[in-house]
C-alpha cells in the first residue's frame, strides 16, 4: 500500500509542478531468465540498482528479490529474506548510533529522490532509534 501511496503522491506532484516522479537506475541483472533471473548484487548480498531505501542500503538482511517459490500469483515477485545474524550485525554496526547514523543518512536520501514521501521520512529514523544491539 505505501509503494501505491508513494506513487499516487508522485503523480499528484507531476501534476501540480510538473516535475516528474523519481526515476532508478535498472536492476542490474546476470541473465534475464523469466521468473528466476541472476542479479548483480552488492556487498551485502542485496541487488545493484534500483530503488535504493535504508532497507537496502543499510541492511539488516540478505532481500534477494528472487527464490520465493511458495504459492501462486504473486508470492514469486516477493523473493526471500534472510536475516543477518548477531555477528554479522555487530560487525556492520558496532554500536546502535553507527546504525542510527547510516540509517538516517539513507532514509533521508531516499526522501531527496522521491522514493520514500517527506511525510513518512521520519518513522523509519524513529524506528532505526529503537533497535537495540545484541548483547
Amino acid at each position: 500500500m505505501e509503494s501505491l501511496s508513494i506513487r499516487i503522491h508522485a503523480l499528484d506532484k507531476w501534476g501540480r509542478t510538473g516535475n516528474p516522479p523519481a526515476t532508478a537506475s535498472q536492476l542490474q541483472a546476470i541473465d534475464f531468465t523469466l521468473y528466476s533471473p541472476r542479479l548483480k548484487r552488492d556487498a551485502s548480498g542485496n541487488a545493484l540498482g534500483g530503488i535504493r531505501t535504508p532497507f537496502v542500503d543499510v541492511p539488516l538482511a540478505v532481500l534477494s528479490g528472487t527464490g520465493n517459490s511458495g504459492g501462486n500469483g504473486f508470492c514469486g515477485l516477493f523473493g526471500t529474506t534472510t536475516p543477518y545474524n548477531a555477528t554479522e550485525l555487530d560487525a556492520r554496526y558496532p554500536t546502535q548510533q553507527v546504525f542510527v547514523n547510516a540509517w538516517t543518512a539513507a532514509t533521508e536520501e531516499a526522501v531527496d529522490k522521491g522514493f520514500i514521501r517527506p511525510a513518512d521520512g521520519q518513522a523509519p529514523i524513529d524506528a532505526a532509534k529503537r533497535v537495540q544491539n545484541s548483547p
